[in-house]
C-alpha cells in the first residue's frame, strides 16, 4: 500500500504556519512499515520503522511526538488518541459483520466438490481444501491442514461452520479462509502470518503474528460443475481505486475478482 500525502498537518491547528508544510510517504506491508515525514521549509525528515501488525497508526503517533519535541509544540498524548482510534475501528469491523443465518443453506454441489484448483493470472492459484474431521484429504490438503499456521487459523475459526484454507502467499498475505455464510456464498478471509517461516527457522511456536481475521471479503462459488465453474470474489476485494466502478450483474459479472477452474 502507498499513500502520499501532502500538507497532513492541517489537522493540528496548533502547529505554526511556518511549520505547517509537511510531505509524507507511507510504504506498508504487513509487519514491514515505514513512513518518511518530510518538513522541507526546516531541512528536516522523521523517518518512521515498524514491524507492529499495522503499524500505521504506530508510525503517526511517532512521528507527531517527534514533531511536538522539535518543534517545541504542546505534547499531546498521541499514544492514547491512536489506541482509542484503532479501538473504535476494530468494534466498527465487528459491528458490520453479518451474521451467519441460523438455518444456513448447504451449496448446490456437495462441499468436498470445492476442492478444486482456481486460477486468475494476476492473483495466482486457489486451491480450497475442506477442514472435516469425516473427511479424507488429499495428499496435498492434508501437508496444507498440518501446517502449524493453519492449526492457529483453524483455533480461531467458528468448528461448527463449514471451513476451507488454501495457501494464497503474497506479500501480504499467506492464506485465505473460506468460511460457508449460506447457499453458495462464503465468507473470504485474507490472512497474513509468520508462523510457518519462524518455526522453519528455528523460533519455535511462540511470537508468531497472525493478521486479518477481521476482514472479510465475498465469495460466490458460481456454476459448480458446469462450464464456467469459478469463484467470484467482491465487497472490496480488490481495493477499488479512484475512477473504479462496482461491477454489476450475477455470478462471473458480479466479480471484482474471478478465479476461473483451471
Amino acid at each position: 500500500m502507498f499513500r502520499d500525502r501532502m500538507f497532513m498537518a492541517v489537522h493540528r491547528r496548533d502547529i505554526p504556519i511556518e511549520v505547517m508544510k509537511l510531505s509524507s510517504m507511507v510504504v506498508q506491508i504487513r509487519g514491514l512499515l515505514s513512513q518518511i515525514a518530510r518538513y522541507p521549509n526546516d531541512n528536516l525528515a522523521i523517518v518512521v520503522l515498524s514491524n507492529d501488525g499495522d503499524g500505521t497508526l504506530l508510525a503517526e503517533a511517532v512521528k507527531w511526538r517527534i514533531t511536538d519535541e522539535v518543534f517545541g509544540l504542546p505534547l499531546i498524548d498521541w499514544d492514547t488518541r491512536y489506541r482509542k482510534q484503532i479501538e473504535e475501528q476494530h468494534r466498527a469491523r465487528q459491528n458490520s459483520a453479518t451474521i451467519r443465518p441460523l438455518n444456513a443453506r448447504l451449496p448446490s454441489a456437495p462441499l468436498e466438490s470445492l476442492e478444486k484448483t482456481f486460477s486468475h493470472l494476476a492473483y495466482g492459484t486457489l486451491h480450497p481444501c475442506y477442514v472435516r474431521k469425516t473427511h479424507a484429504p488429499s495428499s496435498y490438503c492434508s501437508t496444507v491442514l498440518d501446517s502449524p499456521a493453519v492449526k492457529v487459523i483453524l483455533a480461531n475459526s467458528e468448528p461448527d461452520v463449514p471451513t476451507f484454507i488454501t495457501p494464497f502467499k503474497h506479500d501480504i498475505t499467506t492464506y485465505m479462509r473460506l468460511t460457508h455464510f449460506d447457499r453458495n456464498i462464503f465468507n473470504a478471509t485474507v490472512l497474513w502470518t509468520n508462523i510457518d517461516d519462524r518455526q522453519a527457522e528455528g523460533y519455535g511456536s511462540e511470537g508468531g503474528v497472525l493478521l486479518g481475521l477481521d476482514f472479510n471479503f465475498k465469495a460466490e462459488w458460481v456454476n459448480q460443475g458446469k462450464t464456467g465453474e469459478g469463484i467470484a470474489f467482491s465487497g472490496g476485494f480488490w481495493g477499488m481505486g479512484a475512477g473504479g466502478r462496482t461491477p454489476e450483474g450475477e455470478g462471473e459479472a458480479s466479480a471484482e475478482v474471478w478465479f476461473a477452474l483451471v
